[in-house]
């Protein structure tokens, strides 16, 4: 029997994510309970498949010289202390004064590789997304989600990029359709939860012998189990999850795949994205096809600028004006893609770095890219890149060992 998480959350009529430490107020009456959390954390990671041109996070470096950066087009936040992309204009002030560009030194040219690198965690190979979760502890049934899915299967077809199987009881869900979510948590109405509880508590009691004796073979199904009981066990939370479509213009609670060519599948994700972070998901990611930022060719950065004006931007904003007004929140959120485009002709550099926002962040650089696109000797690598981030969630340790951005917090 394959049981996943998914299934039996489907057929309990129940979505993931639906446990929350705090209880929220409709958006616009945001009220928190006296019992809240004084604050939690919440990692939002936009990957942009094909790569990250450096035009966006380091645009100095090419000044009057590449990808069509001039003066008129760089915008300077944090009080100075870094210049970005004028594109990101689009983003509120408050994310725009703590960011920070964030070097990462991975040494690979190739989609596939580069994915490898910056998804896993050298230790194990595991999924550095699930290990962060795992270290973010908190009482939500779901700690890690994949908006409109994981996948970041290189198009050469070189495999997986790292293993990701569950780490610290933490599996990677993936969300394709915010309705049974929205209903889960927005109703009191349906089976009694608590009784549901009792019945998965005892079916777990009942199965333990079996679990036990095929831990890997029947892991899903126990993890399943236990999603649900934890889920069922959880007060339903109060917030305006049934507007969270319509405030992105959507018309349907459909969250449309990473290969998606639909005008509305990046927004579709990121609304699916507000949803999981508002019903407390520790780290949350959402993956932009590789057709839109493998950009060969785009000599002047008219194609990526155009992608992230349009296509980027907007609900990300959306996402974090509304996320901004959720008490006790701190939200980080990080744009990364495979590797920079290289000179002269926009193809494969071996590095990338990354924007990453958040109320711990310290505007600056570690990631200042030279004018042939390289990176100083020295940038930490991908390890260091998710020490950053657990830094600047508040992580209690050092999932990843010591952050080597100190300049950044």
């Amino acid at each position: 029997m394959n049981t996943s998480r998914r299934t039996f959350l489907k057929a309990l009529g129940v979505g993931a994510g639906l446990a929350i430490g705090s209880r929220l107020g409709p958006l616009g009456g945001l009220v928190a309970r006296a019992d809240a959390p004084v604050e939690r954390s919440a990692l939002l990671l936009v990957y942009l498949k094909g790569g990250y041109n450096a035009l966006f996070a380091s645009p100095d470096s090419f000044m009057n010289t590449s990808f069509g950066v001039t003066s008129s087009n760089v915008l300077s936040v944090g009080g100075g202390a870094l210049r970005v992309d004028g594109t990101f204009s689009a983003l509120p002030k408050t994310a725009l004064d703590r960011m920070a560009s964030v070097g990462i030194a991975h040494g690979s040219s190739a989609h596939g590789e580069s994915r490898h690198l910056l998804w896993s965690d050298k230790t194990d190979d595991k999924a550095c997304a699930l290990r962060l979760a795992a270290a973010m502890g908190g009482d939500a049934a779901t700690k890690a989600v994949a908006c409109g899915g994981a996948t970041l299967l290189p198009v050469e077809g070189s495999g997986e990029p790292c293993d990701f199987s569950a780490v610290g009881g933490v599996s990677m869900q993936e969300i394709f359709d915010m309705k049974s979510t929205i209903d889960a948590l927005s109703s009191t109405t349906g089976p009694d939860r608590a009784v549901a509880a009792r019945a998965i508590a005892a079916a777990q009691t009942m199965s333990k012998n079996r679990l036990d004796a095929s831990p890997k073979s029947l892991a899903s199904l126990a993890d399943g189990m236990g999603v649900a009981r934890a889920t069922l066990e959880k007060s339903v939370p109060v917030y305006d999850y049934n507007g969270i479509p319509g405030a992105y213009g959507l018309t349907s609670t459909v969250v449309e795949p990473t290969i998606s060519p639909s005008p509305n599948a990046f927004k579709s994700r990121i609304a699916a994205a507000e949803l999981m972070i508002a019903a407390g998901t520790n780290v949350v990611t959402v993956l932009d096809d590789h057709f839109q930022w493998d950009t060969h060719n785009d000599v002047n950065g008219m194609d990526v600028r155009t992608k992230m004006a349009n296509r980027i931007l907007p609900p990300l904003a959306n996402l974090m004006t509304r996320a901004g007004a959720i008490p006790n929140l701190n939200l980080v959120v990080a744009i990364v893609g495979d590797f920079a485009r290289s000179l002269p002709n926009s193809d494969h550099a071996n590095g990338v770095t990354a924007s990453v926002m958040g109320k711990y962040v310290k505007p600056g650089s570690t990631g200042r890219f030279d004018g042939n696109v390289g990176l100083a000797a020295g940038t930490p690598g991908p390890q260091g890149f998710w020490a950053y981030l657990a830094k600047v969630l508040r992580v209690p340790g050092e999932p990843f060992g010591p952050n080597p951005h100190t300049a950044l917090v």
